[in-house]
């Protein structure tokens, strides 16, 4: 399962409409898998107004479902005849659920309303930030921070501060009513464009990036101005390397430790262990 394949099978079909027929108080749990963290799944989550139950970094699965699949998984291993194939196990999973007890289920649903009020709080926070954590929260963004460190910073769940990041690309300012900031530089449009060409072109530096977006919009527009843009959309410059890479100051100490020891005998370099 890949983060694509999560958005496709899983969220678009299926948890979108259940979030409709639930309403604003629909809280989405999954839990920390890859698959399920991916900046692409949060991007979706955050574009249809999912709200989603918010885990401890690199934590245990928390989720009190697993409490229903391992009663699950024991009452089908517990049959006489043991699933062999697909097509029985579908069978055997269907028939084990019916018998599953009302009860295990409502303390799986009552488990569950205490981080509901938690998620509940955190709206409310996003609701209250005053104007100038809003923009502390922006600044830091703008400065390429990620939105996951800034919000362990705020102490606010990661979809609080990807919302303010996304209104403030989409119209310019985190703040509601009126801001006499000073104007960006790019327009959601150009944002999208600088992305776009990114995506199209890794090897693009940010300098030359730069330059396009400046000979198609007409706008001078800096290469930290494309870097900050990229970071927003969850581009990162990566350079493939197979060891660490010396700097000159590593290069000049091993030229003086080559110095000392280009007269040594066998007697001193027995003491020395060779390693790759």
């Amino acid at each position: 399962m890949t983060g694509r394949r999560y958005i496709d099978e899983v969220l678009l079909p299926h948890v979108r409409l259940f979030r409709g027929a639930v309403g604003d108080k629909f809280v989405f749990m999954d839990d920390n898998a890859t698959c399920h963290r991916t900046l692409a799944v949060q991007d979706c989550l955050d574009s249809e107004g999912i709200q989603r139950l918010v885990w401890p970094a690199r934590s245990a699965d928390l989720n009190p479902i697993e409490n229903v699949w391992d009663a699950l998984g024991r009452q089908v291993a517990g049959r006489n005849y043991p699933p062999t194939n697909k097509n029985t196990l579908i069978r055997a999973l269907t028939e084990e659920w019916d018998k599953l007890p009302q009860q295990l289920l409502d303390n799986v649903v009552q488990s569950m309303l205490l981080p509901q009020r938690e998620v509940a709080n955190n709206q409310s926070v996003r609701r209250h930030l005053d104007a100038f954590t809003r923009g502390r929260i922006i600044g830091k963004l703008e400065e390429g921070r990620s939105v996951t460190s800034v919000a362990a910073e705020f102490g606010i769940v990661h979809s609080i501060v990807s919302r303010l990041w996304r209104q403030f690309q989409t119209i310019g300012t985190a703040i509601r009513g009126f801001s006499s900031g000073s104007p960006r530089g790019t327009t959601p449009a150009d944002d999208r464009y600088i992305v776009l060409q990114a995506r199209r072109n890794r090897r693009q530096t940010a300098r030359e990036i730069a330059r396009h977006t400046t000979q198609a919009t007409g706008r001078p527009i800096s290469r930290f101005t494309v870097a900050r843009r990229l970071h927003g959309g969850g581009l990162f410059a990566r350079r493939p390397v197979r060891c660490v890479p010396l700097t000159p100051a590593h290069r000049r100490r091993r030229s003086l430790g080559c110095r000392e020891k280009r007269n040594w005998r066998d007697n001193e370099w027995g003491r020395v262990l060779f390693t790759d």
